[in-house]
């Protein structure tokens, strides 16, 4: 999931064939040149489930494909986010009601690393990351059985999310 209100750029994902993937609502369009993969998104989209204020929203965009267990994806991009909610991340999806979304997004003037995790209710975490604008920032979902790690790093080591 790497989506933008407006035009997002990957600059690598890791570990998934992207040619191979389906899309769960596509974006406006998406192309993939070279390592960079350009995704334009519709506006007004997301995805919660039975929120505190009532939200159920499945219309985001996510590029669907197999994760199988002992492995990893990863990716990468540049945080330069100007408008609210513009956000990239990546997602771990079984059905509407059963997922994972991890990313950085655009809120109140900056930059969030957020997670929801979506078990019937979506549960979502969040902390302020203003030092990373205009950063690169890498994002990987490790699976081992049943069990995701997910971490994240942007100019560092190597940070544990969930």
């Amino acid at each position: 999931m790497c989506n933008q209100a407006t035009r997002g750029r990957c600059i690598s994902i890791k570990g998934i064939p992207l040619e191979n993937g389906d899309w769960l609502n596509p974006p406006l369009s998406a192309e993939l040149i070279g390592s960079e993969f350009i995704i334009t998104a519709k506006e007004k989209t997301d995805f919660w489930q039975k929120t505190s204020y009532g939200l159920i929203h499945n219309s985001s965009h996510a590029l669907l494909n197999d994760f199988p267990e002992e492995s990893s994806l990863e990716a990468s991009w540049i945080l330069d986010y100007k408008h609210q909610f513009d956000h990239a991340g990546l997602m771990v999806y079984s059905d509407e009601t059963n997922w994972i979304k991890v990313g950085v997004e655009f809120a109140d003037g900056i930059p969030q690393l957020g997670a929801v995790v979506t078990r019937g209710i979506s549960d979502w975490s969040v902390a302020p990351v203003p030092n990373w604008m205009d950063m690169e920032v890498t994002m990987r979902f490790s699976r081992s059985g049943d069990a995701l790690t997910i971490r994240v790093k942007c100019g560092g080591n190597w940070q544990f999310v969930r």
